[in-house]
C-alpha cells in the first residue's frame, strides 16, 4: 500500500522562473474565460474560445506559451 503525501509536491526552481515569465500572460488568459463563462457559456466551449482569441492576440496557445516559458527557464 503506498503512503499518502502529507505535504503537497514543491514546485522546482525551474516551475517558480517559468511562472515568473508567465504570470501576466496567465492572467490575461484568465480574464478572456472568466469574460465568456460571465457572457453564459459552458466552461468547455467558453475555454476553446478565449485560447482562439488569445492565439490571435499573442500568436501561440496559452499551453504553448506555458511550455515556452518552462524552456526559457531551464537555460537561463
Amino acid at each position: 500500500m503506498t503512503k499518502k503525501r502529507t505535504k503537497p509536491a514543491k514546485a522546482s526552481a525551474v516551475t517558480k522562473k517559468a511562472q515568473a515569465i508567465y504570470a501576466d500572460q496567465k492572467e490575461t488568459y484568465q480574464k478572456m474565460l472568466k469574460t465568456k463563462v460571465r457572457q453564459g457559456k459552458k466552461v468547455t466551449t467558453a475555454a476553446k474560445e478565449a485560447s482562439k482569441t488569445y492565439k490571435e492576440l499573442y500568436g501561440a496557445t496559452p499551453t504553448a506559451r506555458w511550455k515556452r516559458a518552462l524552456r526559457e527557464a531551464k537555460h537561463a
